[in-house]
């Protein structure tokens, strides 16, 4: 890892989805460490998509990393929470292996929790 900072954004303007639909809105991303990154997603299409999630990423090493939301978030009519969802490919290479994710919609939450199984599957309460 090297000690680079700076940040990009796209915008996104009419941009064709595989859904056949367009999408509007900014993917921004900035480098705060060779550690530290914030992704802010304010995205929506035109057929039934709205993302706001600002997303802060911590790698702990090359293959471990943990994603937390840095104030709730929107996808669709859910509001969105990440806590400390953790990625760690030398262990699972595809699926989390710890954390949790909350969705809530008027007044339900649900809680998807993540486990080292490495199965795809979570506990969804």
């Amino acid at each position: 890892m090297n000690n680079s900072t700076g940040s990009a954004t796209i915008n996104l303007i009419n941009f064709l989805t595989p859904t056949g639909g367009t999408a509007n809105g900014t993917v921004r991303l900035t480098i705060s460490s060779a550690t530290s990154y914030l992704l802010s997603v304010d995205v929506s299409d035109s057929v039934d998509l709205s993302v706001d999630l600002d997303i802060a990423v911590t790698m702990e090493a090359d293959d471990r990393y943990t994603i937390n939301t840095t104030s709730s978030g929107t996808i669709n009519q859910y509001t969105v929470v990440f806590d400390n969802i953790v990625f760690d490919s030398a262990a699972c290479e595809n699926y989390p292996v710890g954390g949790s994710a909350v969705f809530s919609s008027g007044g339900e939450n649900w809680t998807a929790t993540f486990d080292s199984s490495c199965d795809r599957n979570f506990t969804l309460q």
